[in-house]
């Protein structure tokens, strides 16, 4: 997963107190993509941010799909 840092910086918010939010996150590792980045971006600040978000989430394939 890579993302930009309008994931983790906010005015009035210590970057160190984002990024070890963003550490402590449980997400499943199957299951759609989609519902994982929708889930990562509500547990991080409930969809509230001041600058532009990008994340991109990949995942290896097996070789038999």
């Amino acid at each position: 997963m890579l993302y930009t840092d309008g994931l983790v910086e906010r005015r009035g918010t210590d970057i160190e107190h984002s990024v070890q939010a963003l550490e402590t996150l449980s997400l499943p590792a199957d299951g759609p993509l989609d519902d994982m980045l929708d889930t990562f971006l509500t547990r991080l600040a409930n969809g509230a941010y001041e600058d532009d978000v990008a994340i991109l989430a990949a995942r290896q394939r097996d070789g038999d799909e």
